[in-house]
């Protein structure tokens, strides 16, 4: 009872204990060597190996018994080659057996945490129970035919095993890395073994599952089929297929390389294909279909990827052996004779139809042939176990279902992962109307050791998502703001970056190398670093949620890179001007948009415009609104000091333009202006805040400025502005302009109306909010410097003092940043849950 328990995981052990355990381990496996080496006993050799890996199990984290389950399945010899005394199994089946009394008392002490998992360990008990009743019920005589029993209490161990490693810290995404690392060994076996054909891989897994009685040459007549550790092409093609599709509804869920992702992908598939096992095929198809019915793909992906599994069939098909093309569509191999054995299944099932005619339904044709089977596991259940046997098979699957639906509620990551084992379950089924998979302990235990395992990972609750990527620009002050204001939510922000800047309270990571266009050399190798260094930066950080700001270039190399959710919040210049710059930028803008989950958009013109140019629909409208609690009417002292600071003469009205110093924001307009006005207004000085612009267009604007004679009227404010500084500017000013060439509805003129000063805007359908409120606010409708020194000196006419009020009350409405922040952290929790986000309008 002490080693049960010690190694149920109920005690702890030390070091010296460990050192004990190691010790035993070593001399069990010299005692395995010796066995081999002088011919032992195989029977000896077997329980060697049992208790090797009993030990073993005590001395790994269980998560690793998982893994070392993994890879034992797929890749066990058959028992036959131990000992012609045990029973037809492989040596998974033992295994299984050993970890499962193992842990059968951990995992029953949490079977109220578990219940769907237990409901289903029930199920195949009762599948158990079933093989005696019918076996007593027919009469046999033959006791090998209860070894059924063994397939049914393999895989309720193996969903045993997987509820003992219920702890909090359970990695699940170290399971799906080693379902795909063992697909790839089993992928690889396949190609070895179809190219070269060598006799120590088909001792191990083909002559071994050959029966007495069994013509030898069935193996050699068909050569031209992988078979890998399976010995059965339809087995091997359906158990990598089931990964495959499981890969693929998942997301890749734990592939960080997509280069390593694109070659695993190749290799299963061109085993796949060397199989020639028509049934793999359709499940393949059928099962891809499903995807496109719950995904919704884009035409154009499921073009490519079926061109893609066509260019790589033919390629196999013309360079590899004879062309077995004639073969495969061949009717008359395979498809007729199973129609002939399920017309006398049914008979069969006609002669006991509650409890079968036991576990060996074999159908015997002629006198000088052996009994082959049904090859379709409804027959087989029907015929075998009769009624009672096909309505537990019916809430078998009902209750892996219901639990995958569930599941799938979870967060994002369960959604997709759900999704990959619904339709792999779904391949199964179609699978097993030509074949026995159901209960095939190689291909059926895989996929029971994933669901229990999914099943135990979707019952530790992570709440929300904790760990935010913003990508874009650190020095920016919108990265800055989101990116502080997040984390004092208590999320953990990290922030990537092509240039370094801190962020307060953020983890900044900075991306090296020049943009440079991809049409040179120097670009091109620049734009795959920068790819290379983005995808380390993602796996390094693993976030559960990445928010792009800004559909640029940079934003390309994370939404490429998806394996969390995307969200993209648009600024305005990204989809207006810099989409339009060139088709290729089109292109960048359009991917990031079309590759994200959630696109943010400041006011519903931005989403129309983005769903009618981009045809994207999934716009969730979030005004980023104000900080209530700077930018407000009160007047400060500050206000007072601009003017001293700046040496503004009391009797002079300031017009103060916030934007940066770039020629988006047509600055070199608002320049040649300004003596136009000084003709109506002598009393007037202008204030240019350079904030995140160019030095250098600046110094042109302050040399045009000279040429004009209006620099005495100018000041230039270098430094970069906290926001409590820019409220004093906007306090302090009579007038501000922003006219930008494209915008969002921009904060800076919220913050500019917040303060009290008045607008002298551009004419742009992203500024209709603003005109909503009831503001006081001057438009100028064809840019000109003419017109816009004619609309300046109109609002320097008005009493700024009456409009002051008016225009604080109408930023009022356009919303807070606090609120922002508290919807944008809402909006990270909808999508991580997986939940539909209200708001969003989704029709693609």
């Amino acid at each position: 009872m002490t080693i049960y328990y010690c190694l149920a995981g109920e005690i702890k052990m030390n070091k010296s204990y460990k050192y004990i355990l190691l010790t035993i381990l070593a001399i069990l496996t010299f005692c395995i060597i010796i066995s081999f080496l002088n011919g032992a006993d195989p029977r000896v050799t077997a329980l060697l190996l049992l208790m090797t890996l009993v030990f073993l199990g005590l001395l790994l984290p269980k998560e690793y018994i998982i893994i070392t389950a993994i890879f034992l399945i797929p890749l066990a010899p058959h028992t036959k080659l131990f000992s012609e005394n045990l029973p037809a199994m492989t040596i998974e089946l033992p295994f299984a057996a050993v970890y499962g009394i193992m842990f059968l008392y951990p995992a029953m002490k949490r079977a109220g945490q578990l219940k769907g998992l237990w409901l289903l360990v029930g199920c195949w008990g009762i599948f158990s129970i079933l093989v005696v009743l019918s076996w007593r019920h027919a009469g046999s005589k033959n006791a090998n035919e209860l070894f059924a029993v063994n397939h049914f209490a393999f895989l309720g161990a193996l969903l045993v095993m997987a509820a003992a490693v219920y702890t909090n810290d359970f990695d699940f995404k170290k399971v799906c890395r080693a379902f795909y690392t063992v697909a790839f060994v089993v992928a690889l076996i396949g190609l070895f073994q179809y190219l070269f054909f060598p006799h120590f891989i088909n001792d191990l897994y083909i002559n071994a599952y050959m029966k007495s009685g069994m013509d030898s040459g069935y193996y050699g007549r068909i050569y031209d089929r992988a078979l890998s550790t399976f010995g059965n092409p339809h087995t091997l093609g359906l158990f990598l297929g089931i990964i495959l599709m499981f890969a693929t509804g998942s997301n890749f869920w734990g592939f960080t390389n997509r280069w390593t992702k694109y070659a695993w992908i190749v290799t299963l598939l061109s085993v796949i294909i060397l199989t020639r096992s028509r049934t793999t095929f359709i499940c393949l198809v059928l099962g891809y279909l499903f995807l496109i019915c719950f995904r919704r793909y884009e035409l154009k992906k499921i073009i490519y990827t079926l061109g893609t599994l066509a260019a790589i069939f033919g390629i196999i098909n013309h360079y590899l052996r004879d062309n077995w093309i004639d073969k495969l569509l061949n009717y008359d191999m395979s498809l007729h004779a199973r129609f002939v054995r399920w017309d006398m299944a049914l008979d069969r099932f006609m002669s006991s139809p509650v409890f079968g005619v036991g576990p060996n339904p074999n159908i015997r044709i002629g006198n000088d042939m052996s009994s082959v089977p049904i090859d379709n596991i409804y027959f087989t259940v029907l015929a075998s176990y009769g009624l009672l046997g096909t309505a537990a098979l019916a809430l078998t699957l009902f209750i892996i279902f219901y639990q995958l639906i569930k599941l799938a509620n979870f967060d994002f990551r369960s959604k997709n992962i759900a999704l990959g084992l619904g339709c792999s379950l779904l391949m199964l089924l179609i699978g097993n109307l030509s074949g026995d998979f159901l209960f095939h302990p190689k291909v059926m235990g895989p996929y029971m050791l994933l669901l229990g395992c999914f099943m135990v990972a979707g019952q530790i609750k992570t709440g929300g998502p904790t760990k935010i990527l913003i990508v874009g620009n650190a020095k920016s002050i919108h990265i800055q703001r989101w990116g502080t204001s997040l984390a004092q939510k208590g999320l953990s922000v990290h922030v990537l970056s092509p240039e370094a800047h801190v962020v307060e309270g953020c983890s900044v990571h900075v991306i090296k190398g020049a943009s440079l266009s991809v049409l040179s050399p120097a670009g091109m190798l620049s734009f795959v670093s920068r790819l290379l260094q983005v995808e380390k930066k993602i796996k390094v950080v693993d976030p559960d949620l990445v928010h792009i700001h800004g559909a640029f270039s940079f934003g390309w190399f994370a939404a490429s890179c998806k394996g969390s959710p995307v969200i993209t919040s648009t600024w305005g210049s990204d989809i207006y001007r810099y989409a339009g710059a060139s088709r290729l930028k089109y292109k960048v803008v359009k991917s990031i948009l079309k590759r994200s989950d959630v696109v943010t958009v400041h006011n519903r013109q931005m989403a129309d415009y983005v769903e009618e140019k981009f045809g994207v629909s999934k716009c969730f409208v979030l005004p980023w609104g104000i900080e209530d609690r700077v930018f407000r009417l009160e007047d400060h002292k500050g206000a007072a000091n601009i003017r001293e600071a700046l040496q503004v003469p009391e009797a002079n009205k300031i017009v103060l333009s916030p934007r940066g110093m770039t020629p988006l924001y047509n600055i070199e307009v608002i320049i040649e202006a300004i003596p136009l006005v000084l003709r109506s207004d002598k009393h007037v000085t202008f204030c240019f805040v350079r904030g995140a612009g160019s030095a250098a267009y600046e110094a042109r604007m302050m040399q045009r400025a000279l040429k004009l004679k209006v620099n005495d009227h100018i000041r230039w404010i270098k430094k970069f502005q906290t926001s409590e500084q820019m409220a004093d500017l906007y306090r302090a000013s009579n007038i501000f302009i922003s006219i930008p060439e494209t915008d969002s509805s921009a904060l800076t003129i919220a913050e500019g109306l917040a303060c009290g000063s008045i607008p002298v805007l551009k004419k742009l359908i992203t500024y209709r909010c603003f005109y909503e409120t009831g503001a006081v606010i001057y438009t100028v409708s064809d840019l000109t410097p003419a017109n816009l020194a004619a609309v300046v000196n109109e609002a320097l006419k008005k009493d700024a003092r009456e409009i002051r009020a008016i225009n604080a009350a109408a930023a009022a409405s356009l919303g807070t940043w606090r609120n922002a922040v508290s919807r944008m952290v809402e909006l990270y929790e909808s999508i991580h849950a997986g939940r539909q986000v209200k708001g969003v309008r989704q029709v693609e």
